[in-house]
């Protein structure tokens, strides 16, 4: 539940109170299942035995891809880098 409530003084003896209360349980849910279906993902793709690079702006370049271009996780390196940091 998530709940907001205001109180003010209108007058002596005088308030006003305002307050909505969301039942975000289903968001809640909902984001628990999306991390442990995201961890799921990147853990499957890290420990793939294959290189991947994508040229999305969003697209990581991924670690065994740097293993098997023979490129050394440096400073200034390309792993973990967006294609937009890239360009």
């Amino acid at each position: 539940m998530q709940q907001f409530v205001t109180v003010q003084k209108l007058a002596e003896n005088r308030w006003e109170i305002f307050s909505i209360t969301t039942d975000i349980s289903d968001l809640k849910r909902v984001e628990t299942e999306l991390r442990e279906s995201q961890a799921l993902y990147h853990s499957l793709v890290e420990q793939m035995p294959a290189g991947i690079s994508a040229r999305t702006p969003k697209t990581l370049c991924l670690r065994q891809f740097h293993v098997l271009a023979g490129l050394k996780n440096v400073a200034g390196s390309v792993f973990g880098k967006t294609a937009l940091e890239l360009s």
